[in-house]
């Protein structure tokens, strides 16, 4: 509303001074004046009466640097009068009023430097440049919003044409796609049943060489004792002192020689990997002498320089799923049809919600284009969320902690141009329920912002949408265009007239 009142004011200057320049205001001579109040300073009899009729002075006495009115109205040039107000011409731009303790303080406040006796120069055309660069882009913004309304509003309309034939057949729609899911449901079962048995045979398969390799582990490491008795059966005469020294030598090539995994570790290890029970990899007891802490598997490997297995090769958790298995192709596919599923049972209830005729959905049904939406402001702590027609909640940070209940959906007032919803929990504060307002406003955007709680327990937000924009301020803001253009124009002419008139006089 106040911006709305600020144009107002703009323009009404903005006439004014087109008026007066067009047909020369008798009173260009009093600094500061208000075209829209020259009548009070017609001077009639030497006398001005203040505007507020509080007392009459010598015109003389106008703008005299000493403040003889209450209103202020006998210093409009200067800054005697506390709530005094200079009229800036801006010639070539926008005309404007200026608080009276601004008038000779030093610093160009209007853009036509009239404010100060001296110092500022005419900047007019520049500001009047960057004013109407703005309201081009505001009008390009206005007609962009207007197209999208228009969109919202016919797709809103064709949905709400749309129900009759949706009751109908939404019924018939859902019960099919319920027979969809089933089957994706046993789709998906039967390609797990698959897997699960494609596992089970894979597991089986390694168990079985799991102990092939173990029972040949344990077939060498027999041969390898025969051989050893064998060995020493065939050198009886070799002295305590030389078996001594040979069983010395032996421990210092063992503690020398890094442990090497044997094939019976090795399959005991496999095992473990495929059935996932650690105890499978233990080594019996008794097949390690005390000491020899080097030759335990305590579950880390080393392999040669550029045969290291790929990350993972042995890995005891369970693989990841392959997302191009049947399995995941099949969960992808149940998916899909239990969204189609939630979206017909939601169009459903949409339907029979919205087609109540306590619904206003506002001229045209536009509003109805916010039906079963919801828009948030989370740029503070606390997460505002309104769902037009339905209710409105605020809770702190991002995950809904502390939810409270605003309201339920009321209905719009003011022109819907402010939405209400009321009877939201009840506030022990001010001894009655919570309340949110939101002041819907144009813009080519839909979003909440600016919420708040400026009274206790009373929340307002504004909502920026284009369904908020409306012709008329459109076409305002191209008549204001059109009008700073056309000063524009005029100041040009007259500063090419004066050029041409300063030529004229050089040559004289």
């Amino acid at each position: 509303v106040m911006r709305k009142m600020v144009e107002i004011t703009k323009r009404q200057l903005l006439v004014a001074a087109v008026v007066c320049a067009l047909f020369a205001c008798g009173h260009a001579a009093i600094r500061g004046l208000n075209p829209q109040l020259a009548a009070h300073y017609s001077g009639t009899g030497g006398k001005f009466t203040c505007i507020d009729q509080s007392k009459a002075i010598d015109f003389s006495q106008v703008n005299d640097n000493y403040c003889d009115c209450y209103d202020g109205s006998d210093e409009p040039g200067t800054s005697a009068c506390h709530n005094g107000r200079f009229y800036c011409a801006n010639r070539g731009h926008e005309p404007s009023l200026l608080s009276a303790s601004f008038v000779d303080d030093g610093v160009c406040d209007c853009c036509d430097g009239s404010d100060e006796l001296s110092g500022c120069t005419n900047k007019c055309l520049e500001k009047s440049a960057e004013a109407r660069q703005a309201l081009r882009s505001k009008a390009e913004q206005y007609q962009r919003s207007l197209a999208k309304k228009a969109e919202q509003i016919q797709s809103a309309q064709s949905w709400k044409a749309s129900w009759p034939s949706r009751v109908g057949t939404i019924d018939t729609e859902i019960e099919a796609q319920k027979a969809a899911v089933q089957a994706a449901e046993a789709e998906k079962e039967r390609a797990q049943a698959e897997e699960n048995e494609r596992l089970r045979i894979a597991n089986e398969e390694a168990q079985r060489q799991a102990e092939e390799a173990q029972k040949q582990a344990e077939e060498e490491r027999k041969l390898q004792e025969q051989q050893q008795q064998q060995q020493a059966d065939a050198t009886p005469s070799a002295t305590a002192g030389d078996a001594q020294q040979a069983g010395s030598e032996q421990a210092q090539d063992t503690q020398a020689v890094p442990h090497e995994e044997t094939p019976e570790e090795l399959g005991r290890r496999i095992a473990s990997q495929w059935t996932h029970d650690p105890e499978a990899a233990a080594v019996p007891a008794g097949e390690h002498e005390p000491g020899h802490e080097d030759d335990i598997d305590h579950g880390e490997e080393e392999f040669p320089e550029g045969e290291e297995p790929e990350h993972g090769a042995y890995d005891e958790q369970q693989p990841e799923e392959d997302p191009n298995s049947p399995v995941a192709e099949a969960q992808r596919k149940l998916q899909e049809e239990q969204q189609k599923l939630q979206e017909l049972e939601k169009e459903k209830r949409n339907i029979e919600r919205y087609s109540h005729p306590a619904f206003d959905f506002g001229p045209n049904n536009m509003f109805l284009a916010f039906a079963g939406r919801c828009f948030q402001d989370m740029s503070t702590r606390w997460t505002y969320e309104a769902c037009f027609f339905e209710t409105a909640t605020q809770s702190e940070g991002h995950y809904k902690a502390n939810l409270v209940r605003l309201g339920n959906w009321r209905g719009f007032t003011d022109g819907y141009s402010l939405a209400i919803f009321d009877n939201g929990d009840f506030c022990g504060a001010i001894n009655q329920p919570r309340q949110l307002r939101i002041r819907l406003v144009c813009g080519a955007e839909e979003r909440l912002y600016d919420a708040s709680e400026p009274h206790t327990c009373v929340y307002d937000a504004y909502l920026s949408t284009p369904l908020a924009c409306t012709e008329e301020e459109h076409t305002q803001v191209k008549t204001h265009l059109e009008q700073l253009e056309q000063l524009e124009r005029e100041v040009l002419a007259e500063i090419a007239g004066a050029s041409t008139a300063g030529a004229k006089k050089d040559e004289l």
